[in-house]
């Protein structure tokens, strides 16, 4: 079987090679560009010269055709030898041809076999990605949503000071797009990048929920209820709002809103907590909403050592949903503190 001579174009190497040998030189780089095996790799670098009647060892140039045999003289130089060049050797020429073929192909199936392998992981990862960024985006819409229901809330929250939680919603929505963007495969980054980002993500997805259940704790509604509850009336200055009312309704009910629209009355606009209760009158059952109005607002210090310094004012009061003057409402209050 004649000898096969792997080359590299411009530069001479040594044959026959063993396909191990072949391999050594692919990673150092002196046959192949990539660790990887390819075949337009493979076609670029390789030559493959079948040559018959050299020694192992010849050395052969890619830039220059084998060394002739003179047929005056035989091996030895001793006499005259005619050497041609028969077909009969073509058979072991095309088996040659063959195990060459076989071994690029096994070389290229494995490189190709690793390759769809770190691509699949890496398109598993910016799945997790996007659905980590899907996410973010869902909880800031979310937030913007239940805590700024009208354009008024957004323009007060922002003028008095609240302006990292106005900007948090859309700082959230923006991360969330440009995860998902470092999660798309266009942008061909490392596994192991898309990986760490996928940690950080889905910490400032805990840390987003983790807010959201802070903040509906101590929701600023809730809050206000809270503040008139444990406050007292100057007409009953004995005794807190939440006393006065377990001692009169059964079962009352607590509400809040806030209302910033310019283009309604003064009085109408500001922070209002609602009491609702049943009452009787005359026999018959009544239905009283008594609403409260926060006058005075200001926050004092940071962080757990903040606290409120407020003033609130009895408002309006309503029976069956029809509003009745401030003195009904006055009268009411009274009897509620003198109820026991």
């Amino acid at each position: 079987m004649p000898d096969v001579y792997y080359l590299k174009r411009g530069e001479e190497v040594r044959g026959p090679l063993s396909r191990l040998e072949l391999m050594e030189l692919g990673e150092r780089g002196q046959v192949l560009e990539n660790d990887l095996i390819k075949r337009e790799d493979i076609d670029r670098w390789i030559r493959a010269i079948k040559v018959k009647g050299l020694k192992t060892g010849t050395t052969i140039s890619a830039a220059t055709d084998p060394p002739p045999v003179d047929a005056g003289q035989d091996q030895a130089g001793t006499g005259n030898v005619s050497v041609s060049h028969e077909d009969s050797d073509a058979a072991g020429v095309d088996a040659v041809d063959e195990d060459l073929d076989a071994a690029i192909d096994e070389d290229f199936k494995a490189a190709a076999g690793r390759v769809d392998e770190d691509i699949e992981m890496k398109g598993f990862a910016g799945k997790v990605l996007k659905y980590i960024a899907s996410t973010i985006i869902i909880i800031g819409v979310i937030d913007f949503t239940i805590y700024n229901t009208n354009m008024w809330d957004i323009y007060l929250g922002f003028l008095i000071g609240s302006s990292l939680e106005y900007w948090t919603y859309w700082i959230a929505v923006g991360v969330g797009f440009v995860l998902m963007l470092i999660g798309s495969k266009d942008l061909n980054c490392p596994n192991g990048v898309i990986w760490s980002v996928n940690i950080i993500a889905a910490t400032a997805v805990v840390a987003l929920i983790t807010a959201n259940i802070m903040t509906l704790i101590n929701n600023p509604r809730l809050n206000n209820i809270n503040l008139i509850r444990a406050s007292s009336l100057e007409l009953c200055p004995t005794r807190t709002i939440d006393e006065m009312v377990n001692s009169f309704f059964e079962d009352p009910k607590w509400s809040s809103y806030s209302e910033y629209n310019r283009r309604k009355p003064k009085s109408e606009r500001g922070s209002f907590v609602i009491l609702t209760g049943d009452l009787m009158f005359d026999g018959i059952p009544q239905e009283a909403d008594i609403t409260f109005k926060f006058t005075e607002w200001e926050q004092k210090g940071r962080g757990r050592s903040s606290y409120f310094e407020f003033d609130f004012e009895f408002h309006s009061i309503q029976i069956n949903g029809i509003e009745q003057s401030e003195a009904v409402g006055l009268d009411l209050l009274d009897l509620m503190c003198e109820t026991r």
